[in-house]
């Protein structure tokens, strides 16, 4: 009669008939399996089993968006997003950006969004060979218009994302925040009239105003061209001179132009959009 029974090293438990069963872990690729047999005079048989297993691929693929950031904001309705995407496992099956399929080259995407004005939400999503997928989403804002950033202490701005080297930095003084007028007023067509001698600065703002803002001054005045009128203007900040270049407070500037002022203080960086 059988006397023991034996998968791999482990031993088994045998039913009245002779029958038993077993839970073997497999590794992957090919596993080999022995059964041995002893009978109650200790003679053996052995029976060697092969199989082959192929592990499930559970992972899906690893995907990034390597620009535009979210968040962006832009004056241009088409935007080139650009990212990469690999798989491990089965292998990529294809990517898609907002539901239309998009070429993956060693890794790598690229493909021309166009926005509608406003905010937009943007949806990269890649599949594997397996079925596992992976899904990214970014919002971006189209702004038609002109878009300036600025970050306190950086002489690095951007302007409708493009890059933009500043002759002196933004600051905050007393709690107010001071930007370099020239490049806020000629980034949106405006060019300042500088009087060395009164230490004063003339803008042509729309609608037929004239501002003369005076270095130190609390004060400043709006002349509307072609009538009497003169409107006294007191500033949250005096305008200064710093390393040679005047600065003047973000807020009071951007809404005497018609401009919307953002301010991020984790990142410390201003944003101001003028539509036009």
């Amino acid at each position: 009669g059988v006397g023991q029974v034996y998968v791999g090293f482990n031993k088994v438990d045998m039913g009245a008939d002779g029958s038993f069963a077993s839970t073997v872990t497999l590794a992957d690729g090919l596993n080999t399996i022995t059964v041995t047999a002893y009978d109650s005079a200790g003679n053996k048989s052995t029976l060697t089993i092969k199989v082959t297993f192929n592990r499930p691929d559970i992972t899906p693929p690893v995907l990034s968006i390597t620009s535009p950031a979210n968040g962006t904001t832009t004056t241009s309705s088409q935007v080139t997003l650009r990212g990469t995407v690999t798989d491990a496992g089965s292998g990529l099956d294809y990517l898609e950006v907002n539901g239309t399929r998009v070429a993956v080259s060693s890794g790598s995407f690229t493909t021309t969004i166009t926005l509608t004005p406003g905010s937009n939400t943007v949806t990269v999503s890649a599949w594997d060979k397996a079925g596992n997928k992976t899904e990214k989403t970014l919002t971006l804002t189209y702004q038609q218009g002109t878009v300036l950033v600025l970050t306190i202490g950086s002489t690095i701005a951007t302007k409708n994302g493009g890059t933009v080297y500043l002759d002196t930095a933004p600051v905050i003084t007393n709690g107010r925040t001071l930007v370099p007028l020239r490049f806020i007023a000629e980034a949106f067509g405006i060019d300042p009239i500088w009087n060395s001698s009164l230490k004063t600065i003339k803008l042509a703002l729309s609608g037929g105003r004239l501002l003369t803002m005076q270095i130190g001054k609390g004060t400043c005045f709006v002349e509307w061209v072609g009538t009497t009128r003169t409107d006294a203007i007191s500033l949250d900040a005096p305008p200064v001179i710093m390393n040679g270049r005047t600065l003047v407070p973000i807020r009071f500037i951007s809404e005497q132009l018609g401009a919307v002022v953002v301010w991020d203080s984790i990142t410390r960086r201003v944003t101001i959009t003028w539509k036009g």
